[in-house]
């Protein structure tokens, strides 16, 4: 790591909104590793109360916690004028299109799927801080009205958040297929292993 990244993650404060304390832990030393100071939030509430008393420089939060959810935090940020400039990335075990929408719907800026790895976790990280110089409101927001599965959902972000939303999904969409043809591969050559194999 270099002396300028280096100064650049020890400036840079990242709250964790995560009701597992396996989780939270698990994100605390990927990113103190790193040279990124941390702070934790047992639910969505105690982190709103974290972040009106102290900005940080990037929200991390789970999508599943008790009393407020990842997608109400968020929400509950983005909306209020004075931290809607805080860039907010969603952790979660779910690809559903539905969900992939929720997070658009409240403005997050990044998606992570679980299970993540350390490089992919820093590297948005990074990303996500370098972005946030920013202006606030210096990208123009869209206001769009999706239907999906018999639902409407009003989309209020703008172009960059759409972009990197639907990006990431895709990726690991793709991903995902990847996997599933690699393994039907695998499948169809132990098929074929087994019907060559001598008859006892």
């Amino acid at each position: 790591m270099t002396e300028k990244t280096e100064n650049s993650s020890a400036a840079s404060r990242i709250l964790i909104a995560e009701d597992s304390p396996t989780q939270a832990l698990m994100l605390q030393l990927f990113l103190e590793d790193n040279g990124f100071q941390t702070e934790v939030a047992g639910d969505g509430c105690e982190a709103l109360k974290c972040v009106e008393a102290n900005i940080p420089t990037v929200l991390i939060s789970d999508i599943e916690m008790p009393n407020m959810n990842g997608y109400e935090l968020c929400r509950a940020i983005k909306t209020n004028r004075h931290l809607c400039h805080i860039p907010v990335m969603l952790l979660t075990s779910m690809a559903e299109p539905r969900d992939i929408l929720k997070g658009l719907e409240c403005q997050a800026n990044y998606f992570l799927l679980k299970p993540f790895d350390e490089k992919t976790l820093i590297a948005r990280v990074r990303y996500l801080i370098s972005v946030a110089k920013f202006a606030p409101g210096s990208i123009s927001s869209l206001n769009l009205n999706v239907s999906f599965a018999g639902k409407r959902h009003i989309i209020n972000a703008d172009r960059v958040q759409i972009l990197e939303v639907l990006l990431n999904s895709y990726d690991k969409f793709t991903h995902k297929y990847e996997n599933i043809l690699l393994e039907n591969k695998e499948l169809k050559k132990k098929l074929i292993q087994f019907e060559q194999a001598p008859k006892g």
